[in-house]
């Protein structure tokens, strides 16, 4: 049975949103006699930071709407023909983001090009950025059926904010005028943001 302390210490975690302080016992276990409270402190803190961006990569990814998740570390780098695997790792990076350039990916099917956007995207998610992930029929039946039902901004502006955005199978469809009019806007709309950039994905048969 925990005591009165560790009572107190627990609901004052709970109330402050900070969970991990409730383990605090742990880090007391690990750091030696020799040291301070200031130690302490700051080992239970870390311990809180490390938690809580945990917690926060995990949302983004979840919120990016991957049809699967695949890392870097799980790609087959044969399945790439003609650019090299440290290109590979200078775009996991993310930098491409910041510089606001976009990465078109083209390819005959099933030669990893949704495995590698993927596997970019969870990158930009493991850095504290939002992604976005859609088919391009999923995006523009999005597009239609918001504008119908009055909310074609606002799903605009939600895309908008994405710092990356995966448009996936981008030629398997014939869109007609008004799909092409909406998916010109939302990449138009974002070529204008200087935090937003895209991969697009068109794919060559």
């Amino acid at each position: 049975m925990k005591n009165s302390n560790a009572q107190t210490i627990e609901l004052y975690s709970k109330h402050l949103k900070l969970p991990t302080f409730n383990n605090y016992d742990k880090v007391i276990r690990q750091l030696e006699n020799t040291k301070s409270y200031e130690d302490f402190l700051l080992a239970l803190m870390k311990m809180e930071l490390d938690s809580w961006m945990e917690s926060s990569q995990k949302r983004k990814i979840k919120a990016a709407n991957f049809p699967y998740v695949k890392t870097i570390d799980e790609l087959d780098f044969s399945c790439f023909e003609h650019i090299t695997e440290s290109f590979i790792y200078e775009l996991a990076s993310c930098n491409f983001i910041s510089k606001r350039q976009n990465i078109v990916m083209i390819g005959n099917p099933g030669t990893g090009k949704t495995h590698l956007s993927i596997a970019l995207s969870v990158k930009a998610c493991m850095q504290g950025m939002n992604v976005k992930f859609y088919t391009a029929a999923n995006l523009s039946n999005e597009l239609i059926e918001a504008q119908e039902y009055k909310k074609l901004i606002k799903l605009e502006r939600q895309i908008s904010k994405a710092d990356l955005l995966i448009i996936d199978e981008l030629s398997y469809l014939t869109f007609n005028r008004h799909q092409s009019e909406l998916l010109f806007k939302v990449i138009a709309d974002r070529a204008e943001r200087p935090q937003c950039d895209c991969i697009y994905k068109p794919q060559i048969f």
